[in-house]
């Protein structure tokens, strides 16, 4: 009786080996999304699908914010993603509105504005673009979509974002992954050291 049991064995240990092997790599596949608790401070990652292909970005994160003068005073918060790729420091960069002037921006999500897209009329929503600056420079504006801030701080604001954007031709680009930004002040301060 012992004699069987162990023959059985010897199949089902390396067969639920293999199964939990598996299931780990297809874990860890190039293809899983991209989010900012994988990343370092200062950092994005991106999943950019254009036209089929899909290509990811990575590279400095950072954030400021910005005064609007107005009837009312009010703030932006600006969200920079560098591309370390170009030359010229193209990339991504967001625009947030907050209501006051000494406002911060706040864990909880942020979506464009159907009747605005793609514009800054009344800049009342979330504004995004791309210059990517490849092989035909081209800018892409926002057409849809949201970034859901997960941790906001004086020094670091954490995030993921579900963004479209389109240039003038129809062509989009469709954004999903993660950043932790570092304030431009403290970007500066790390990278002297």
């Amino acid at each position: 009786m012992n004699q069987p049991s162990s023959r059985v064995w010897r199949w089902i240990l390396p067969v639920l080996a293999g199964v939990v092997l598996i299931g780990i790599l297809s874990y860890m596949a190039p293809g899983r999304a991209l989010d900012g608790d994988d990343l370092a401070p200062g950092k994005y990652a991106l999943n950019a699908l254009q036209e089929g292909q899909k290509e990811i970005f990575r590279g400095p994160a950072y954030f400021e914010y910005a005064g609007r003068k107005g009837l009312m005073d009010s703030r932006v918060f600006k969200l920079r993603l560098v591309n370390p790729s170009a030359d010229d420091g193209t990339g991504f960069g967001f625009l947030i509105p907050l209501a006051g002037s000494g406002e911060a921006i706040r864990p909880e999500e942020y979506r464009t504005s159907r009747k605005d897209k793609g514009s800054m009329n009344g800049f009342s929503t979330v504004f995004g673009y791309a210059d990517l600056r490849g092989d035909a420079p081209t800018l892409y504006f926002t057409e849809s979509g949201k970034i859901m801030i997960t941790e906001a701080g004086p020094d670091a604001v954490s995030g993921n974002l579900d963004i479209i954007l389109k240039d003038e031709e129809g062509r989009q680009i469709h954004l999903t992954g993660g950043f932790r930004a570092l304030a431009l002040s403290l970007e500066r301060r790390v990278d002297e050291m």
